[in-house]
């Protein structure tokens, strides 16, 4: 008999938990398969509260935060809708206690120094539990825009794909996956940090203090987008060739061209034989 049940690829999986979710139940105490449940059997697994414990040293804190993290994964929306709307209808309420709204803020500031260990240390419970893939790491780099809406009042975020959040204020974020799209690894950064400096501090940070999950991992990837493509950090990313990493960037068309121009160049000035074939 199966012990699990099998809802298919995570995006879809979610959908599915929270359509579960939209109209409460009278008494969703009953149901044994709500997507609170099943998430909260997946989260209990890893040991998700003692690790939050472990971080913030208070057990409510660590209950309160567990479940809005679990809220957060079937509902996206923002912490004050979560602990208002989704929390009063949910099965989850019963074991978090908040004495008002603005300790989820508070709640979150404990923990934010220590995302990183947290997400490790998940990992590592994880890992003796399932058979999570380790043969290889990928990482990339990502800015997240955060404004204050000026109808509700309330804190935005999301990305700079028009003009008026290109001057916004934004967090910077590095996460690290494995090939079943697993987060293994992530930290934040001040946002005009640049991407050299973020992977360099993010690489060292795994193959230090993560070095017992990072040495199982065969090839590390980082994705290094288009706008930092240049000669200088291009040249200081190859010294992590030695350790196994290796980087993943968009060939700008110039660059490419002129790449194309060199090589040509240098064929018609060498010696070296080159045979032409004609196109049928």
């Amino acid at each position: 008999m199966w012990s699990y049940l099998y809802l298919g690829p995570l995006v879809e999986a979610l959908k599915i938990l929270a359509d579960l979710q939209i109209k409460p139940l009278i008494d969703e105490r009953e149901i044994s398969y709500s997507g609170e449940t099943i998430l909260g059997k997946i989260a209990n697994s890893v040991n998700m509260s003692k690790v939050l414990e472990k971080y913030t040293g208070d057990e409510r804190v660590a209950e309160a935060l567990m479940n809005i993290i679990i809220l957060r994964a079937l509902f996206p929306e923002n912490k004050r809708k979560l602990v208002q709307v989704r929390l009063e209808h949910s099965i989850l309420k019963y074991s978090t206690d908040m004495r008002y709204f603005e300790e989820v803020y508070q709640f979150m500031d404990e923990i934010y120094d220590n995302l990183g260990d947290v997400t490790y240390d998940l990992i590592k419970n994880a890992l003796k539990k399932y058979r999570l893939d380790l043969k290889y790491l990928i990482i990339d780099a990502t800015r997240i825009k955060v404004w204050k809406d000026k109808e509700t009042g309330l804190v935005r975020f999301g990305y700079s794909s028009g003009n008026e959040l290109k001057n916004l204020p934004q967090v910077n974020l590095v996460l690290g996956v494995n090939s079943q799209q697993i987060p293994l690894f992530a930290n934040t950064y001040p946002g005009n940090t640049s991407d050299v400096k973020m992977f360099e501090d993010f690489i060292h940070r795994i193959n230090t203090r993560y070095r017992s999950l990072t040495q199982k991992v065969k090839d590390t990837f980082v994705i290094f987008d288009q706008g930092n493509v240049n000669e200088d950090n291009i040249k200081y990313l190859r010294t992590f060739k030695k350790d196994g990493i290796h980087f993943v960037s968009m060939f700008v068309r110039t660059a490419l061209l002129d790449s194309s121009k060199k090589l040509i160049n240098h064929l018609c000035h060498s010696s070296i034989p080159v045979k032409s074939r004609r196109m049928r």
